[in-house]
């Protein structure tokens, strides 16, 4: 009895401030919506006919409180809304990220006191016209020490195991075996 009188005083208060009627059907209405006071578990249930229901199909904040809006309301209703929605499982699950992390970005610092090609890396130029049979330069360039680069000319078909003779070829006898190789994997 006790939260009846509460919910008529909070009735009569609106009344006043919020323009809301009271009709001979019992039940009290805010225009065409019908006004529901001081029951969250209706007002939770309110929202899952709007928003969870399978023809629903999860809408939003804005077309769910324009919808229930129409047939109901009561004081706080849109943030009362927006609660619900941001602590729906599905919605969250499906909403799309518009400020994804980006991975961290870990520099190649180059080693003190190097050698020369010590550490490479590795780069293809294709696409070139024909020349003694080579159509793409293999480019091997120093990283930590020198800057500079070797420039071995092969085919665009070459693959991983034909890069490593022509470094064994071409490298090796002067460098020796580089401790660390930079690649940008296009090989």
């Amino acid at each position: 009895m006790q939260g009846l009188s509460k919910n008529c005083a909070q009735l009569d208060t609106w009344h006043k401030s919020q323009n809301i009627e009271y009709h001979p059907s019992g039940l009290w209405w805010k225009d065409q919506a019908l006004v529901i006071v001081g029951n969250n578990d209706l007002k939770r249930g309110v929202i899952s006919k709007f928003h969870d229901a399978l023809m629903a199909r999860h809408p939003g904040i804005a077309k769910t409180t324009s919808e229930i809006c129409k047939y109901y309301w009561w004081l706080g209703i849109q943030d009362f809304i927006m609660e619900y929605i941001k602590g729906c499982a599905t919605c969250q699950m499906n909403k799309v990220n518009t400020n994804p992390t980006k991975p961290p970005i870990y520099p190649i610092t180059p080693a003190p006191d190097a050698l020369p090609f010590q550490t490479i890396t590795l780069d293809f130029i294709t696409k070139l016209p024909e020349s003694l049979g080579n159509d793409t330069i293999l480019i091997i360039t120093d990283h930590d020490c020198s800057k500079a680069s070797i420039f071995i000319p092969c085919k665009e078909a070459i693959d991983s195991e034909g890069v490593a003779k022509l470094y064994v070829q071409h490298m090796v006898p002067h460098y020796s075996l580089p401790k660390k190789i930079i690649s940008d994997r296009d090989m």
